[in-house]
């Protein structure tokens, strides 16, 4: 609450002077302002010439001002001849804390600047976010950097497993050709066998003319066993290899489909860390405008 000290009624000073006696009761308010207002703060009165009162904040200190005189070229100076509202940043070297000041001109009965109201605001918070926000910013850069470069890996990786894919159905493709060159053989093999017992039949029939023959009839008719015998072990590998290639088919459409999966999470991955980085950005323009 402003307390109103009533012997200023008696005082010529503000008797006179309507505008100095706007300026006292400002003066009297300011630290009410001042513990309303949720950031640490600075907050006095100047007339034309002097500080007539300053309260200082919890770290921000700019020292003894009341009754000094107001320094020449400073946001005072300027508010006061612009009459509109003038406001700066301070480096932390000045007074150890950085802020934001703000100077704004205050008009009397006849609607003449007749002093100023000042407010300092420690940027200690707006530091603290903008440090933040910087973290965040190149973090999220770094992610999408790494996202990027994944989904690159993964598209490349994608393309090698199709590459496999390819070779594995070109695998299979000529196991089913092999498959038919056999059955052929196979048919031949047992078309011989039958001319071999055929011509072991005739050689019998032939008697002491067709012995020589009946040589010739035997020796067909096992290599005629000896082919069938052998396609029957080549087409048991074959089936092997056959199922082999299947189970390899099917790894590589399983590992496709995890690395189609991968290379979409990798894209929204980016896709996040594109909003974090403009919600970085808000989060600067934030700490600026406190």
């Amino acid at each position: 609450m402003v307390e109103i000290n009533e012997d200023i009624f008696s005082n010529p000073y503000f008797t006179e002077n309507e505008d100095n006696l706007l300026l006292h009761f400002l003066g009297k308010a300011c630290p009410m302002f001042q513990e309303g207002f949720p950031l640490d703060c600075a907050i006095g009165i100047t007339d034309k010439e002097k500080f007539l009162c300053y309260y200082n904040g919890e770290e921000l200190n700019c020292g003894d001002l009341e009754g000094k005189t107001i320094p020449p070229g400073g946001l005072i100076t300027k508010a006061l001849e612009s009459g509109q509202v003038e406001s700066g940043t301070m480096p932390k070297d000045t007074y150890g804390v950085a802020f934001k000041a703000s100077v704004i001109p205050i008009k009397g009965k006849k609607n003449n600047i007749i002093g100023t109201l000042n407010i300092a605001i420690n940027l200690k918070n707006q530091d603290a976010l903008l440090e933040v926000s910087d973290t965040i910013q190149s973090s999220s850069e770094q992610l999408s950097a790494s996202s990027q470069e994944i989904a690159s890996s993964a598209q490349d990786l994608l393309n090698k497993i199709l590459e496999v894919q390819n070779y594995t159905n070109e695998i299979i493709n000529q196991i089913n050709n092999t498959n038919k060159i056999l059955d052929f053989i196979n048919e031949v093999s047992q078309n011989t066998k039958l001319l071999g017992l055929n011509a072991a039949i005739e050689a019998a029939r032939a008697g002491e003319y067709g012995r020589s023959f009946s040589v010739v009839a035997n020796e067909i008719r096992k290599m005629s066993k000896k082919s069938a015998d052998s396609v029957t072990n080549i087409k048991k590998i074959l089936s092997s290899i056959d199922a082999v290639a299947a189970s390899l088919q099917q790894k590589v459409n399983e590992t496709t489909d995890i690395s189609n999966s991968q290379a979409s999470s990798t894209e929204q991955i980016a896709a996040s860390a594109e909003e974090l980085s403009a919600c970085t950005a808000n989060i600067s323009e934030i700490a600026k405008i406190i």
